[in-house]
């Protein structure tokens, strides 16, 4: 079943093509009931289990059920029963998120009293105390794999900038800012929530790499400024692209 396998966690449709080929042959041949079933009920909505789909997904790392039932069982043991009154039920129901809600604050102060994880260095110093630990845990386990192409599916999955775009940052001797990663993963202040999030508004950082354009453009010279004129122009003046004809026809 190891082909199997292989088809279930390949990172591209061609990977899984060919481990599913490979089962076909290893399996499919010998327990053609089983290959039948296969064909029939799984391969039909392989979008919904082949990691080469999901990762296309933002998933933030749920590729299961386990939360889900999880939660389900939790809820079961409040109330106590599987039957009851729409109104105890509603009742239980409330009571019991906000427990939850106390047990989340507990947490989160509990968590003061531990020890800070810093990412030090580029690109991760300005996400520091912004960002939860979390974030900062997969982005340095994702910068730590060495002798792997990057897949580039870390940002559709956690919503967090990949391997090849942390390297870049590093090479351009830049700092993420908090809007490069999802505001799922920003830090929590419950005490004294933010009327406008941070990452909501990076006009400063947008105006301040513009200028940086324009005085490398006017650094590399009069064909590069002619370049980046014309760009600037059709983009503000898109009207401007076309040449109307004369309306007596083209003249002769």
């Amino acid at each position: 079943m190891a082909s199997w396998q292989r088809a279930v966690y390949a990172l591209t449709v061609e990977d899984m093509d060919t481990a599913l080929e490979n089962f076909r042959r290893g399996w499919g041949v010998q327990y053609r009931r089983l290959w039948g079933y296969m064909t029939a009920e799984w391969l039909p909505v392989r979008h919904m289990w082949a990691k080469c789909y999901t990762n296309q997904l933002r998933h933030l790392g749920n590729t299961s059920s386990n939360r889900v039932e999880a939660a389900h069982s939790s809820f079961k043991k409040w109330l106590q029963s599987s039957t009851g009154a729409v109104d105890t039920v509603y009742k239980k129901n409330d009571d019991y998120i906000e427990a939850q809600h106390l047990q989340i604050r507990k947490l989160l102060e509990d968590s003061r009293q531990k020890k800070l994880l810093r990412a030090d260095g580029k690109p991760f110093r300005e996400l520091n105390t912004k960002v939860t630990l979390e974030a900062l845990r997969l982005m340095l386990f994702e910068v730590a794999v060495e002798g792997e192409p990057c897949t580039c599916t870390f940002l559709p999955t956690y919503g967090l900038p990949c391997r090849c775009s942390i390297q870049l940052a590093r090479r351009e001797n830049r700092d993420f800012a908090l809007y490069d990663v999802l505001p799922f993963w920003t830090v929590i202040n419950y005490r004294e929530p933010p009327t406008r999030p941070e990452w909501d508004d990076h006009s400063d950082y947008h105006r301040g790499v513009f200028q940086g354009l324009v005085q490398e453009v006017l650094d590399r010279g009069d064909e590069t400024i002619r370049g980046a004129i014309g760009l600037l122009r059709s983009h503000l003046h898109p009207e401007n692209d076309g040449i109307d004809e004369p309306h007596g026809g083209q003249p002769r």
